[in-house]
């Protein structure tokens, strides 16, 4: 039996490889192949560059409060592509708990970022948008790359725009940016559909995890909606509707109006880059996993989008998760499936500390209750 493993990260606890390391320690007598997957968030960047041989290229820029600190992108020499983690300049990992507010962060360091890149005339830009301390709708990252934002009175706002900003600016002037940009295809990566407004937007579903208050994520609507149609006016591109443009505090919305960038899937972009299909086709079975397997997973996530491709193949298809939360069965037959949590029994947060125990044994457990061997 030759087995694929292609797990995502188990979050907070295990990255896409070590949780792929893990579980192939339990099939001492199988012969394997590790393909860790990532969906657009942290480790993409890491996974397409052993994929497809890049170069880190560091630099420094700013984090999300402006502090200058050092960071990597990607270059892919023989494609002329570059790949920048919005999370590496932009991520809510740069911020102690306490520094935690997206009426406070910016994305400026990402524009710094992509702006570094241009210097290698790239043909093409991939950027990744999972994990953003930010909810800036982009601004200022755009703001890096050369575009003006105007307040009242038609003055320039001349320090990276914040969440804060987002409901006191008055217009966009795209009229001086990076002439570069317009040589490069830009294409998001997103690990979320999530519109940019509503219930399920931006702010409100994700303004929380990043340290929002009820009042601030009330705030942070409005400013996006401002945000929206000043986009909207200056581009003429459709904003409040499109799917996934709620990805990274609404950095996606940002990028696809004022860049025309392309918007993708991000766990589509690394399976196919990472050339999945054509090791699925070597395989006899498939494990995946990741730290919650819940209604999200069925959207576009590593797990689901994995399931879906083996349930094409006809491959079964093992599916570890740290918890099983609420709407994990699939909403529709993706093949044939088996569920098996690391330990139901364990609080959250025991279960992550020994998670690199737990995997294993839930794999051997997993395996010896597959119907076929």
């Amino acid at each position: 039996m030759r087995i694929l493993i292609a797990p995502d990260k188990f979050k907070n606890c295990l990255s896409a490889h070590q949780a792929a390391q893990s579980i192939s320690r339990a099939l001492h007598h199988q012969s394997f192949k590790l393909m860790p997957l990532a969906d657009g968030g942290e480790g993409t960047a890491r996974i397409l560059s052993l994929a497809l041989n890049g170069q880190p290229r560091r630099m420094l820029a700013g984090d999300p409060l402006g502090r200058s600190v050092s960071t990597a992108w990607i270059w892919f020499p023989k494609t002329r592509t570059a790949l920048i983690e919005l999370a590496q300049a932009s991520g809510l990992w740069r911020l102690r708990a306490k520094e935690r507010n997206p009426l406070h962060t910016s994305t400026y360091g990402t524009g710094q970022l992509i702006r570094g890149a241009l210097a290698l005339f790239p043909k093409e830009i991939w950027l990744a948008l999972g994990g953003s301390a930010t909810v800036d709708g982009g601004a200022g990252l755009l703001q890096a790359l050369g575009a003006r934002l105007l307040v009242k009175k038609k003055r320039v706002l001349l320090r990276p725009a914040t969440g804060a900003d987002l409901s006191y600016l008055q217009s966009l002037d795209l009229s001086l940016l990076d002439p570069r940009l317009a040589r490069a295809k830009i294409s998001i990566l997103c690990d979320v559909d999530n519109p940019l407004l509503g219930s399920s937007g931006a702010a409100r579903a994700f303004g929380p995890q990043k340290g929002a208050s009820p009042r601030v994520v009330a705030r942070l609507e409005r400013g996006l909606r401002n945000w929206a149609r000043i986009l909207e006016r200056a581009t003429t591109r459709q904003v409040m509707r499109t799917p996934a443009l709620g990805a990274a505090g609404g950095a996606a919305a940002g990028l696809f109006a004022a860049l025309r960038a392309k918007v993708c899937s991000g766990a589509r972009a690394v399976m196919d880059a990472s050339g999945f299909d054509a090791e699925l086709k070597k395989a006899d079975l498939v494990i995946t996993g990741e730290g919650m397997v819940d209604r999200a997973t069925w959207k576009g996530k590593v797990v689901g989008q994995v399931a879906q491709r083996a349930a094409r193949a006809g491959i079964p298809v093992v599916i570890l998760a740290g918890r099983l939360g609420s709407g994990w069965k699939p909403p529709q037959t993706r093949g044939r499936l088996h569920f098996e949590e690391l330990a139901r029994d364990l609080p959250p947060a025991e279960s992550m500390a020994h998670a690199r125990t737990l995997l294993p044994e839930a794999t051997k457990r997993a395996f010896g209750r597959l119907p076929t061997r």
